[in-house]
């Protein structure tokens, strides 16, 4: 049977980025305000991403 990336996640589990953002839980993207932001004397315009978020993980899609 020929193994398709359904299979390959439950046979190998996940990698260390995968494993990293799991224990992390989910956090969304923050985007500075509607005003802009100042970080460390550095104005930061408006409606920018200030961080990136980590991606929701299932633990099912894994076979852990």
């Amino acid at each position: 049977m020929r193994m398709n990336k359904k299979l390959r996640k439950l046979y190998k589990g996940m990698n260390a980025v995968t494993r990293k953002h799991f224990n992390e839980g989910f956090k969304p993207v923050t985007y500075a305000g509607r005003d802009g932001v100042n970080m460390g004397g550095v104005r930061i315009p408006p409606f920018s991403k200030i961080k990136n978020g980590t991606p929701y993980v299932n633990p099912l899609n894994f076979g852990e």
